[in-house]
């Protein structure tokens, strides 16, 4: 890796996405409907797996660093373990989380709570411990590229409403009124998630980020780890 590397994501380009905020919106049945085909050896080594994330992101976080789930620096995109109904609650409130991204297939997601807080949801369904399809890890980078594509153009209108409100009412109260209208928009943000938040929903987040921001695959995974250390997807042996 370059010692020019950043961290934090280069300027973004919106290049790829042409859908001015039509966004695609797909969630299983209700809970009550979901069905679970897993065997019962797939049913232990997730629960097995989902409880050692647990430990490591309570008892044993002072060795192991691990959080439920960490933002990415300077974008959209939440990366995280699947969440609890409080957990929603949180990101929610917190991080003003309006999308979630669904990678576990033997998950269908807490689907009244999300209504509730009014988040849409995302299903594209992976088996643990498989890698995510071409066709599913496009789907999540498009889906993430949609929805701040359409969070720009609402920016966009409301800004220019706001403008012209304050043109016919007064014209010197003009740049007040437009940082006004600015700090009234909370950035909207996406979770992205599979059972750890390590395997199959970083896979959407590197993928993300090489397409969004015009990056190498060591350069994603880097920005990727110092933000969320347990992701390691990808190693290359150096000749």
């Amino acid at each position: 890796m370059e010692q020019t590397t950043s961290e934090h994501p280069p300027q973004q380009h919106n290049e790829g996405s042409d859908n001015s905020g039509g966004l695609e919106h797909s969630s299983p049945k209700p809970d009550s409907d979901f069905c679970d085909d897993r065997t019962a050896f797939e049913r232990l080594t997730y629960a097995v797996s989902l409880n050692y994330n647990k430990l490591a992101t309570s008892i044993f976080y002072p060795v192991t660093g691990w959080h439920w789930y960490d933002p990415i620096r300077n974008t959209v995109c939440i990366l995280g373990a699947v969440p609890s109904h409080q957990d929603l609650v949180n990101l929610s409130t917190t991080y003003n989380v309006r999308h979630v991204i669904n990678m576990c297939a033997e998950f269908p997601g807490h689907l009244d709570t999300m209504k509730k807080l009014s988040m849409q949801q995302c299903y594209i369904p992976t088996k643990d411990f498989h890698t995510p399809s071409i066709e599913s890890l496009w789907r999540g980078v498009k889906y993430i590229e949609d929805v701040t594509t359409a969070a720009a153009v609402a920016a966009t209108k409301a800004a220019t409403s706001t403008n012209n409100e304050a043109e016919a009412s007064s014209p010197s109260s003009l740049a007040s009124t437009s940082s006004a209208a600015d700090a009234e928009q909370p950035l909207v943000r996406i979770y992205l998630h599979c059972k750890a938040g390590r395997g199959r929903s970083a896979s959407v987040a590197i993928c993300w980020l090489v397409y969004d921001y015009d990056l190498t695959l060591a350069q994603a995974q880097k920005i990727l780890l110092s933000c969320r250390g347990q992701s390691k997807l990808w190693s290359r042996k150096e000749s």
